[in-house]
């Protein structure tokens, strides 16, 4: 997060896809890592996400685990939007980005697949922006692209 701190932007939108099976402590932990660096990053929202047709049951959000993300962000007076399923949190971030703002996907492996899901949802949505540019970071070996 440091690193994207020296980057120029208007807003950041995170979308973040909450892990499971480890536990209401670490979903905590995170949610407190999160929460400060949300002023500090001029986050604008939260999307959350439990990734649920993308992960295995292994894998899958407890009520516990999302319950302890949650209140971490309510304590910290962060709004978040919640989704389910991975794309709709993805489509929202995007739909929420202007021109000067950063949309950063954070989180559990599912996002390896919301990497490939966002670029394709800017192809989409937005038909002005380069295709060409898109499909370089497509065709390129990027982790969880393949």
């Amino acid at each position: 997060m440091e690193a994207i701190g020296h980057l120029k932007y208007e807003n950041m939108h995170l979308v973040h896809a909450i892990r499971g099976s480890n536990g209401p402590e670490l979903s905590k932990e995170i949610a407190e890592s999160i929460a400060g660096w949300f002023n500090k990053m001029n986050i604008e929202n939260i999307i959350l996400t439990t990734s649920r047709s993308h992960v295995m049951k292994k894998d899958q959000v407890t009520e516990e685990e999302l319950n302890a993300f949650l209140e971490v962000m309510q304590k910290n007076k962060i709004n978040v939007a919640f989704f389910e399923e991975l794309d709709d949190a993805l489509q929202l971030g995007v739909e929420r980005l202007n021109p000067e703002d950063i949309l950063l996907i954070s989180g559990a492996h599912s996002m390896d697949t919301g990497a490939r899901k966002t670029l394709e949802l800017l192809k989409q949505m937005y038909p002005d922006v380069n295709h060409e540019a898109i499909n370089n970071v497509l065709s390129s070996k990027i982790i969880g692209m393949n």
